[in-house]
């Protein structure tokens, strides 16, 4: 009796540990915590990172990343697309809208002169 029940709470175990080991494989579902957050924002910084594969065309992807200065004083970095990388400067302000680790929009500020 005492073998079944050490047995059985080693398979316990066994089982609880493959369970945690493959939910920390899972990616992350980061949108599902946290809330939509819209600010005002100005682009403090842009960087592109050459990635270490390679594309169908023989073209090494590139990643584009944004760093912005939210209002309350923060910085947020996101993984951006080739058109929003291209369309907005260092500088620009604007209104960000994020979730998580997700950038949903930028759209610059218009000013009428």
């Amino acid at each position: 009796m005492l073998r079944f029940l050490i047995f059985f709470l080693l398979f316990a175990a066994a089982i609880v540990l493959m369970i945690l080991a493959v939910r920390e494989m899972l990616p992350k579902k980061a949108m599902r915590s946290e809330t939509q957050v819209t600010a005002r924002a100005r682009v403090y910084e842009k960087r592109s990172v050459l990635g270490k594969g390679s594309r169908k065309n023989g073209q090494a992807a590139i990643a584009r990343y944004m760093t912005f200065g939210l209002e309350d004083g923060t910085a947020a970095d996101f993984l951006v697309t080739k058109e929003m990388y291209e369309k907005y400067e260092e500088g620009t302000f604007g209104v960000i809208i994020y979730q998580g680790n997700q950038l949903i929009s930028f759209e610059a500020e218009k000013y009428d002169l």
